[in-house]
């Protein structure tokens, strides 16, 4: 399985992976980071991949990020982001809301979400966004992919 990174590593020492499929997240662990208390952000899908994944015979289909949105309530320390994905002839959509740690970190909630999220935030007022994802959307087969994100 072939490995992108969707954005570019920053200095000092890396977080340890989560795993969704083919795919792993890791963050640096930033000093300089500063988690946004007030506000929200908006922001532009930059790059992304999807895969439709055949878990059974580790067989990956490639897939196309069609259009995607993500916004970050930091005062409430909630995301809220969405991915519409064509894939084997089919369209698919990833729906996440969930929380945001302070050390940026991103975590879809099971019940408000069709997928599982795990990702974060960068940068260093978290001006930017990246995220991988899984959706289960058949027996032993799952929707994958990750993306990176741009506050606008």
């Amino acid at each position: 399985v072939a490995v992108t990174q969707l954005f570019p590593a920053d200095k000092g020492d890396w977080a340890p992976a989560s795993i969704l499929g083919p795919y792993a997240y890791s963050q640096t662990r930033d000093s300089h980071f500063s988690l946004p208390s007030k506000g929200s952000a908006e922001f532009n899908l930059s790059r992304g991949e999807a895969h439709i994944y055949n878990e059974a015979n580790n067989n990956l289909q490639p897939g196309s990020i069609e259009s995607g949105r993500l916004s970050v309530d930091f005062v409430e320390r909630r995301f809220d982001t969405g991915l519409d994905i064509q894939a084997n002839g089919q369209a698919y959509e990833i729906q996440a809301r969930g929380t945001v740690l302070k050390d940026g970190s991103l975590r879809s909630e099971l019940f408000e979400s069709n997928a599982t999220v795990i990702g974060g935030l960068g940068g260093l007022e978290g001006e930017t966004a990246g995220y991988i994802f899984r959706r289960q959307i058949g027996p032993d087969t799952s929707l994958v992919g990750g993306t990176s994100w741009q506050k606008h």
